[in-house]
Order: C-alpha cells, then structure tokens, then sequence
C-alpha cells in the first residue's frame, strides 16, 4: 500500500468535536503523544447506550467483526482475546472461523453490553452443543489471569468479563489473536491500548484494529453537524468540545506509526467503507438518540427546535440518501498488526 506523505502521529493537528463526532474547533496546530489523550469514558455511560447500540449499529458492524478475525487468523489461533465486544454480535461470527478447542476471551467495559452479550449466546443456542462452555463475569479481575483453551477439544470456551483495553487482566504474550472492533479512537490513551494489544499477545501473533478512517468520506456522520451548528447559532448554545472519533482514522501513516513504536514489526493499513441500510427514520433515530453522536449536545436546546433540527435532517436524508442515490457510509480503517517479521505468524507455519 502506498501512502502519500503526512505528518506522523505525534505531529498531527488536534480536532476536537462537540459531544458530536464532526464539529470541529481547529484552534490548536500541534498534536504530541499528551495531547492524543482524552478523559477516560465511563462503563456506565456505555450501559445507557447498549439498547441503541444492539439494535441500529452493531448488526451493521459483522462485516468488519469478519474482516478483523480473518486478518487475524483466528481460523489458526488457540487463544483469542476480543475487547470492546460490545454485546456480541460480532463475536458470534467470529467464532465461525475458529477450530475446536479454542479459548475466547472477550472484553468490555460495560456491564449491561456484556449482559446482552450472554443473552446473545443463550439465544443462538451456542450452549445446547454441550461440549461448548461460558462464562461471565462483570467485576474487573483484581490479579492477572492465565488464559487457557477450552478444557473440552470439541467445544468453545467463551469468557466474558469486564475490563479496560488501557490496562487488560491478562499475562504477557498470552494470546494468539487480538480484536479490536471499533475501539481504539474511543480509549482515553490509544497509545496505551496498542501498547497492551502488543503486551498481551503471543511472538508470531497478530492484532486487528477497526478504527473510523477519513471524515470526508463519512457522510453517515457528517451530515447532522451543519443543521446543529445553525441552530447553536441561532440559540446562542455552545456545544462542549472533545476529541474528534476520527482524528487517528485521518492520518494512515500515523497509526502504522503508533503501531511500530508500541514494538509490532510489520503494520498493514487500508480503508473499507461500511454502509448503512437505514431508513431516513431510522437515521434520525440513531443520530438523536445514540451515545456516539448527538444526544447531549441536541439536548441543550428546547424541544420545539429539537423537532425542527429533526426535520430538517430527515428531509435533507431524503434528498441525499433516498432521492440522491448517495451512501450512507462511513470510512473505516483496517489496521493489521504483526508481533513478528514474518507476513504469518510463526507459528502458523507448517514444516
């Protein structure tokens, strides 16, 4: 892959957004390892967001959920750690391509993901194959755990538990596989999060990062940020400023950067757009009502301009995704990791 020239991770320009993802205040120049982090989020605020999240996005997220369990041969692997798992989805797929007596481990930070992770389990009879086991567990380990295979060589073993991807409860070089759907802009310290992603996995493994790509290609969530910024206007509301979710996904070279100086020795990174199949209801439902976009900021103003902004969005819907025939997309980055020189792990070689 080729890439044209850019300023590395540690020299990017700083975006920070409302508490939506594409409003920007581009007030600072300089961007240095400090300046990448941000507040730690909360599980709790997570917890409120698992309903929405479960039912508009992670259905839509299996594509990538595959693309990153194939980019790390799970399909090879004997122990495989997921974090950010969300409520399982994705998991559920990535378990597919995985052989008999592997031990996979998946973490979140949220309670009530993890809960409907279980639920997700139970319901797709993933236990009526008694040779299969799961466990759950929703208090953060207090010492490092051992990871092991499922006991059972004719089953899975799933264990779900409560964790933070900055600081994982897991030995050194203990897995195999690394996913991370959709995680690494979201952690207060992505730096921190490759560092433990390299920490925890295995000589010869890989890592696989799902990370929002470039802001120009999202029209998904670029579209709202216009009508909200007209009305902030109007109504003379100021929208708390953050850290933008695509500021690693704007600067390829920087990731792979990050990657290398965390001790991976070879990084691929490409882009892969996702598109969604809403309605323009179902749009305005998620971009109203989901934790990763505009819920906090819409809420500070009355609600007969809340209607309106509603409106609005839903008739320019119309006219770009419906009528307009454009994509409801956005970018998303592939960021392939290997502990190893080798193009396959070491120990996927057959002598």
């Amino acid at each position: 892959f080729f890439f044209f020239k850019q300023k590395t991770a540690y020299e990017i320009a700083q975006r920070l957004v409302g508490s939506e993802m594409c409003i920007r205040d581009r007030t600072q120049s300089t961007w240095d390892i400090q300046s990448m982090k941000a507040p730690q989020e909360k599980g709790e605020s997570w917890d409120e967001f698992s309903e929405v999240y479960s039912s508009f996005a992670e259905p839509f997220h299996i594509y990538i959920a595959d693309i990153l369990a194939s980019q790390a041969r799970v399909d090879k692997a004997n122990l495989v750690l997921e974090v950010a798992c969300g409520t399982g989805y994705g998991s559920l797929t990535s378990r597919q391509l995985m052989s008999k007596g592997v031990g996979y481990y998946c973490t979140d930070f949220s309670a009530e993901m993890l809960k409907k992770f279980k639920e997700r389990y139970v319901a797709k009879d993933f236990l009526h194959n008694p040779n299969n086991k799961f466990e759950l567990s929703l208090e953060e380990p207090k010492e490092k755990i051992i990871p092991k295979p499922c006991e059972n060589k004719e089953g899975i073993a799933v264990r779900a538990l409560k964790a933070n991807n900055e600081s994982l409860p897991f030995t050194d070089s203990s897995f195999d596989s690394y996913l991370a759907p959709y995680s690494l802009y979201h952690v207060a310290d992505p730096v921190a999060m490759i560092q433990e992603s390299f920490r925890v996995l295995k000589s010869g493994g890989i890592a696989s990062f799902g990370v929002f790509g470039k802001e120009k290609a999202s029209p998904f969530f670029t579209v709202f940020p216009e009508i909200l910024m007209k009305h902030a206007a109007i109504h003379k509301i100021s929208i708390p400023k953050r850290r933008s979710y695509f500021y690693l996904g704007d600067n390829e070279e920087g990731l792979i950067e990050m990657a290398k100086k965390a001790g991976f020795a070879k990084v691929q990174c490409w882009h892969v757009p996702l598109v969604y199949p809403f309605t323009v209801k179902e749009f305005a439902d998620f971009m109203f009502f989901g934790k990763l976009t505009f819920k906090d900021a819409i809420a500070q103003f009355p609600v007969e301009t809340q209607k309106q902004m509603r409106k609005e969005l839903e008739e320019i819907s119309e006219k770009k995704f419906i009528k307009g025939g454009e994509r409801m997309e956005f970018d998303t980055i592939i960021l392939t990791c290997y502990k190893a020189q080798q193009f396959l792990p070491q120990a996927f070689y057959f002598n």
